[in-house]
């Protein structure tokens, strides 16, 4: 037997374990970290097929810590795609029989993400997969290995795995940077500095681990997340505050579809964000805070103008619930819009060719199925009723416009015309998702620098089949300025006026009526423009019948309708009431100054004065008429009254023959104290003769012998003998022309003299008309000028 003393025993138990320790020692801090080294630069290459450089790795194989130096994974091209330049992994070796896999820390330095979507629609992070046919296969001809069916015990560990538990995770000043090549120019976006730290994070359902992250912090603004998260539950309760994201970086993808340029904004957000997914149907996500976009502007390459912008869109108080499906704000308000519109020579406004998206192509509009039949109503439902209960509820407390502006240009007109809105306040409270809420408006704002316009009323946005009421105010707003669309329609320019407009609409689903009142003071046209779009009405008379003696247009025009009725259209109704009463002004203006005088459509028409046949004086009741037609044009003193002399052919030349055979009876009867009888002989003997008398007087014995009455026949034969007597009186067309002549001299003295009129706005034409008779008076006919 050999006996062993104690201290060469311990001593060469000593050299074994330092042997070990040195062999574990060298294995960890130099073998590990060269094989790792090795595969990583040499055998994963092959497999992403990208080259890897890495700098330095170490293991500490005591305290299990793992760090690494400057990592880069490099394209064929040489571009980096994925790097960092340190990591730090403090693994905890207790966790190899505890309940959790412990970090105490885990460091990653300047991490660097280089993404690029390939103008063909491919991202560059799917190179780094290998193809299908680099995966490991079994041998040829080797059947595939047949996997063990599982313990239970196996299937228990499959289903509690081991939790994982990192005390502090730390990323420090990283880059994303994306590139995409699909827009006609790149679009390129670097989030940096990127830093984040989570402390105690867990896969435990039961625990939360605390989140900070900061996605961005310097001139391209501010990206902070912090709260808790836990990963097992799937649940999250942060803050987020996002502070002054530029939004041009856009510029690119709107390039690409719009043909205008985002100039300038930012975007803000700040708030609260939860989510738990918990076994609803719906994940229990929502949102409270505000969201601000500043400083917007949209420019026109085109016009080298900024068209569209604001200075602050805020929306305060935002409360959102996916889980309830509503969607509160309380306020949104919208400050300093700026919109200046063009309307070019072709009558295109820059708006439409701005935001009006490109056309799509013949294979996109062959891609695309087609449309989807509307959906039928249900029969407990009524047609066209919208669902007063949807899905998806929200409200807007309030929603306002402040002190915006808007600048119109029309250059479709010459000159060019331009007008401005300024000082534009607008107030929609409340605006909600349900059909039943009303939503009331109220608008204010200046034109130009003298007219101010209101509006206000109320609708229910989600259901335009219920009552609508709206009213329009327009005060003081100088004319001059639609100068150009008057020259281009009407043929005048405007020297002066100020219009006043009262609008007022109240809508319900069976009856519509509206009021319109227009006031124009002192509105005077100026010169006349040469305009092929000029319509062929006199516009000049057309406003000297409604302007009254304060030099005042005051127009009423009541509107209504049923909007009910398939053929009921808004605008047609509306144009058509506009329509009618310029059409009646220019057509029957004299039925517009019968209104004035208090003349109804039943009254006896103003366009003519009736004489009697024969004669150049008025009767009563003519006169009346003509006091009338002066009362109506003092009160309009542009017009002019045109008065043509006129005479009726039949009428007047009867009358007169009958006045001259009147004049000779009368004359036989001063000379005579026989019968009428016989003086009508003794005129018939003078001016026709014995014979004709002689051959009248038997063909009327020949009547009485065959039968008539003799009292009758005797009374036939002196008419007859009247009849012929008047008849042979030759009236000549020149005295015709003399009486047609002196009626319209007497109807303008009459009208001096009793209607106060002064000789300026009476013309008598030159020319002598033939006229018709109407109850037993011939027609002088009048017509209507403006100065």
């Amino acid at each position: 037997m050999i006996k062993i003393s104690a201290p060469k025993f311990l001593k060469k138990i000593a050299y074994i374990f330092i042997g070990l320790i040195l062999f574990y020692a060298f294995l960890g801090c130099v073998v590990v970290p060269y094989a790792l080294h090795w595969t990583l630069s040499h055998k994963i290459p092959a497999l992403l097929r990208h080259n890897i450089y890495i700098r330095k790795i170490h293991f500490d194989p005591f305290q299990f810590r793992f760090t690494l130096q400057q990592f880069e994974l490099i394209n064929q091209s040489g571009t980096r795609v994925v790097g960092f330049e340190g990591l730090d992994v403090d693994f905890q070796l207790s966790s190899l029989w505890a309940d959790d896999w412990s970090f105490q820390h885990i460091f990653l330095d300047q991490p660097y993400i280089n993404i690029v979507l390939t103008r063909d629609g491919r991202l560059n992070l799917l190179d780094l997969v290998p193809p299908a046919g680099d995966a490991a296969t079994p041998g040829d001809g080797a059947p595939s290995p047949t996997p063990k069916p599982e313990t239970e015990e196996q299937e228990d560990k499959k289903e509690n795995p081991k939790a994982v538990l990192i005390s502090s995770f730390r990323l420090t000043n990283g880059t994303v940077h994306f590139r995409d090549e699909t827009p006609q120019t790149p679009f390129e976006f670097s989030l940096r500095p990127i830093n984040t730290r989570l402390e105690h994070l867990t896969t435990r359902v039961d625990k939360a681990s605390g989140l900070q992250v900061r996605l961005l912090n310097g001139p391209q603004g501010t990206i902070a997340v912090q709260g808790a998260c836990s990963i097992g539950a799937l649940a999250c309760h942060t803050t987020i505050d996002i502070h002054s994201i530029p939004l041009n970086v856009l510029q690119p993808y709107i390039a690409n579809t719009l043909p205008l340029q985002l100039k300038d904004g930012t975007l803000s957000l700040n708030g609260e964000m939860s989510y738990r997914a918990g076994n609803q149907a719906q994940p229990n996500a929502g949102f409270k805070g505000s969201l601000r976009l500043a400083g917007l502007k949209i420019f026109d390459p085109q016009t080298q103008m900024d068209v569209f912008g604001w200075e602050t869109l805020s929306f305060k108080n935002i409360n959102l619930s996916l889980l309830d499906q509503t969607l509160n704000i309380e306020d949104i308000l919208l400050d300093k819009l700026h919109i200046s519109a063009v309307m070019d020579e072709k009558g295109q406004i820059n708006f439409v060719r701005l935001f009006a998206p490109a056309s799509p192509g013949p294979s996109d509009t062959e891609a695309k199925p087609g449309p989807t039949p509307p959906a039928q109503p249900s029969q407990a439902g009524t047609a066209g009723t919208l669902n007063s209960n949807p899905a998806f509820q929200f409200l807007v407390n309030r929603v306002q416009f402040k002190d915006g502006t808007v600048s119109f240009t029309d250059q479709s007109v010459k000159p060019p015309f331009k007008t401005n809105v300024s000082s534009l306040d607008l107030t929609l409270a409340p605006v909600s998702g349900h059909s039943a809420q009303r939503t009331d408006f109220d608008l204010k704002t200046r034109l130009d620098t003298t007219g101010t316009l209101a509006i206000n009323g109320y609708v229910y946005p989600l259901n335009m089949d219920a009552d609508k009421k709206l009213s329009l105010s327009l005060q003081d707003y100088e004319m001059t300025a639609l100068s150009p669309y008057f020259g281009k329609y009407l043929g005048y320019a405007i020297d002066l006026g100020r219009l006043k407009i009262d609008i007022s609409y109240d809508i319900k689903p069976q009856q519509m009526a509206g009021d319109h009142r227009l006031i124009l003071n002192k509105f005077t046209l100026g010169n006349k423009v040469d305009s092929p779009d000029a319509i062929k009405v006199p516009i000049k008379l057309a406003l000297a019948i409604m302007e009254d003696s304060r030099q005042q247009i005051d127009l009423a025009i009541p509107v209504k309708g049923n909007p009910a009725e398939p053929e009921f259209e808004f605008k047609h109704i509306i144009l058509m009431a506009f329509k009618n009463i310029f059409t009646k002004i220019v057509t029957a203006p004299f039925s517009m100054l019968a209104g004035l005088v208090g003349g109804g459509e039943s009254s006896e028409p103003l366009d003519y004065i009736g004489f009697p046949a024969g004669t150049a004086d008025l009767t009563g009741p003519q006169r009346e008429k003509v006091l009338k037609i002066s009362k109506a044009l003092l009160d309009r003193p542009k017009l002019i009254l045109e008065i043509q002399g006129a005479y009726d052919p039949q009428s007047d030349t009867d009358a007169l023959r009958l006045a001259a055979f009147q004049n000779s009876y009368a004359e036989a009867r001063r000379e005579s104290t026989k019968s009428e009888e016989f003086i009508l002989e003794q005129m018939y003997k003078k001016y026709v003769g014995w014979k004709p008398l002689t051959e009248l007087r038997d063909t009327y014995r020949q009547l009485a012998r065959e039968g008539q009455d003799k009292a009758e026949n005797r009374a036939a034969f002196y008419k007859e003998l009247r009849k012929q007597l008047v008849e042979r009186y030759q009236v000549e067309t020149a005295v015709l022309q003399d009486i047609g002549k002196q009626r319209a001299e007497n109807l303008k003295a009459l009208l001096i003299q009793e209607g106060h009129l002064t000789e300026n706005r009476l013309q008598i034409k030159a020319n002598i008309c033939e006229s018709t008779s109407a109850d037993r008076l011939v027609k002088i006919p009048l017509a209507l000028t403006a100065q």
